[in-house]
């Protein structure tokens, strides 16, 4: 048998007999170890469903992201965090610098559209938080009630913008402002009350004259 006509015999016996508008397919099988791969991937694939979607043990992405949310609550609040809205709250933030500090930056974020930098109030608009005269506000308690429910069209309840840890970081920076008197504050508006409270070191001294 010559050379030509030993390829054309290897050729033909490498060819499938099928034949789709002239052109013909070699016979080469996919080999053993990619179906191997493939019937594992399946497996595979079979196992992590049950596992991971159909396990009653296994936890699902949302538990899993409400987990680290609490993680991050506890980290960022603590105990704060567990003790219910109220004056009790306030009075817990005000023990910590750093959550006085986190108020101020929420206060800085959310108020001073109204009450100006620092407290300091805008005339006809927001009063002066720093002087020791209020309006609407008695005790520190009703810096909550004012925060959650709003007074008319003057002061928009905020409860759709701060959580109750949020809201007493908030009512505590606006606790530690009074009587520390901005220069630039504006003249005061409403009545004097009686000290939020008078063992915590935080609220400032009231002012003579």
């Amino acid at each position: 048998m010559s050379a030509e006509q030993k390829k054309d015999s290897i050729v033909h016996d490498d060819l499938l007999d099928h034949n789709y508008d002239g052109i013909q397919e070699y016979d080469n099988p996919t080999p053993s170890w990619w179906h191997m791969i493939f019937l594992g991937t399946m497996l595979f694939s079979v196992f992590y469903i049950v596992v991971m979607h159909l396990s009653p043990i296994t936890r699902t992405r949302y538990e899993v992201l409400a987990q680290h949310q609490e993680a991050a609550l506890e980290k960022q609040f603590g105990e704060l965090r567990r003790i219910p809205l109220g004056e009790e709250k306030i009075r817990k933030a005000l023990e910590n610098e750093q959550w006085v500090a986190m108020g101020a930056t929420i206060f800085e974020e959310r108020c001073v559209l109204c009450h100006a930098e620092g407290g300091r109030g805008i005339q006809g608009l927001g009063l002066n938080l720093t002087d020791d005269v209020y309006k609407n506000i008695e005790t520190a308690g009703d810096i909550l009630n004012v925060l959650t429910n709003g007074i008319g069209t003057a002061m928009p309840s905020q409860r759709a913008n701060l959580d109750d840890n949020e809201m007493a970081l908030v009512a505590a920076y606006v606790v530690s402002l009074r009587n520390t008197n901005h220069p630039q504050g504006i003249p005061p508006e409403g009545k004097p009350i009686p000290p939020f409270f008078s063992d915590t070191p935080t609220e400032q001294p009231a002012s003579g004259g």
